[in-house]
């Protein structure tokens, strides 16, 4: 798996943006490769600094997807190393087996090279634990139906009722929805009345870094923020029971 052959694609999962975040191995397919085929609008510059002067670099905006898996298989025929450039992790919403499928039955080689998913890069951010002992020992990695339906069993509100941590991915312009389906929305409209403008909104056992984050994201968009967090409980875990302040701007 070491070495970077000739004539194969390689699916590359380059982390959540920061070039540092790159594996080893990713970088060294991506400064190996003839072709760099990438999604520009998601990933900057910085990890392509060290090509070969001869290696094209392809935006894929604008591109279907029968286009990316022609020139790929194009230059991998051509005996090129082709580095598939995606963010986070092919796996997670990377349409993985969309371009596998196709290369596998034209037998073209090819290789899928893992990536710092965003769920791991966030959590790493906030300091958090996804999994604490008595609250949570399961993840869920999901997305809100958009153009996209998800199937029967996977709307939010159905995943919600589990009580796990929930990740999800592709959804922060779909933020309105996440708050109704998720049940948060239905908490602040039940929180209790602040003020003209204000909310007092009360938190039990929850990851106090990581729920205040996302309910500050969240209230933003609709126009209020969190005005003060009183914690009355914590512990060397991080899980609190607070009362938050929200006020309407």
């Amino acid at each position: 798996m070491t070495d970077v052959k000739p004539g194969t694609v390689y699916i590359v999962g380059v982390g959540p943006g920061d070039p540092d975040l790159m594996t080893i191995r990713a970088k060294k397919i991506i400064d190996a490769a003839d072709l760099i085929i990438y999604t520009g609008s998601l990933l900057g510059d910085d990890g392509f600094r060290d090509l070969k002067p001869t290696a094209k670099l392809v935006d894929s905006a604008g591109l279907h997807l029968q286009q990316i898996v022609d020139l790929m298989t194009s230059a991998a025929r051509d005996g090129q190393v082709v580095a598939r450039v995606h963010d986070g992790d092919p796996a997670i919403f990377g349409a993985l087996s969309e371009q596998a499928a196709p290369l596998e039955a034209a037998g073209i080689p090819f290789e899928v090279v893992p990536g710092v998913t965003a769920a791991f890069a966030a959590a790493a951010a906030l300091k958090a634990e996804l999994t604490i002992p008595e609250l949570a020992q399961t993840v869920i990695l999901t997305r809100v139906e958009g153009r996209t339906p998800v199937p029967d069993g996977e709307k939010l509100r159905d995943l919600a009722r589990h009580g796990a941590t929930l990740v999800l991915y592709l959804s922060i312009v779909l933020i309105d929805r996440v708050a109704r389906e998720s049940g948060i929305a239905a908490a602040l409209a039940g929180s209790q009345q602040s003020g003209a403008n204000g909310y007092r909104v009360r938190l039990e056992k929850a990851p106090f870094d990581g729920m205040v984050s996302f309910l500050s994201l969240l209230t933003q968009h609709n126009g209020v923020v969190v005005e003060s967090a009183a914690v009355d409980a914590t512990d060397n875990s991080g899980i609190v029971n607070a009362t938050l302040v929200l006020h309407k701007v």
